[in-house]
């Protein structure tokens, strides 16, 4: 049944999502402890590197996830004929709209760039909603 659900695109995202919650939430209780422990210590090289291992393996799970999210989102914004800056063809090039995740290698829409194409495309929608009526 599973197998069947996941050949739909939305579930498929759905599911992805909450795994990659589920699993961001392991290690936190794994992490959590060693870095108070850490912080009591006073062993600042410790306690940093922990974070950066705990972050990295949040990444893994999330990225991929957000990626994906970036990608609907832009078909999304184009489908109502809203302007997006594409994201660059190389890696080293700079952008204030997307960046690239270390983990996965994929292109990611900055938080600030997402939540302005979610407000333009509802703005659209409203609109087309609204000479609908009339």
């Amino acid at each position: 049944m599973r197998s069947v659900l996941r050949k739909i695109r939305v579930v498929s995202d759905w599911l992805d999502q909450q795994r990659a919650n589920r699993e961001v939430r392991n290690p936190r209780e794994e992490y959590s402890p060693k870095v108070e422990d850490a912080e009591k210590k006073q062993d600042w090289g410790e306690r940093d590197r922990l974070l950066h291992e705990w972050s990295s393996r949040a990444d893994e799970w999330l990225d991929p996830v957000y990626a994906r999210k970036s990608e609907k989102l832009t078909s999304k914004v184009r489908k109502y004929g809203i302007a997006v800056s594409s994201h660059p063809s190389h890696y080293a090039d700079h952008s204030d709209d997307w960046y690239i995740s270390t983990v996965s290698a994929q292109w990611i829409l900055r938080e600030q760039t997402a939540s302005k194409l979610r407000r333009e495309v509802r703005d659209e929608v409203r609109a087309d909603y609204d000479e609908f009526r009339k």
